[in-house]
């Protein structure tokens, strides 16, 4: 038996209209380079953390971390509950 429940937790799919840009994509990365390396507990996988929070942001205004939340959650059941 899991020691967690998503079942109170609600996901809305949004209809966005995606294309892919190169340069957009280009920039992105750089972005991400610029941040520096990731490293858990450094104030630098902090500001990347909060840079992809913000460009989903940009995506969808009503964004929030609970849908990524969920996929963490997710995730982890999969590891330790469906081996």
């Amino acid at each position: 038996m899991p020691f967690f429940s998503v079942s109170n937790l609600e996901v809305q799919n949004i209809n966005a209209a995606l294309t892919f840009n190169g340069d957009d994509a280009y920039t992105y990365v750089e972005d991400q380079l610029d941040i520096g390396f990731r490293i858990p507990g450094t104030q630098e996988r902090v500001d990347c953390a909060n840079y992809f929070i913000s460009k989903f942001m940009e995506i969808e205004s009503n964004f929030t971390t609970s849908y990524m939340i969920l996929q963490l959650i997710q995730r982890i059941a999969r590891m330790f509950y469906l081996r």
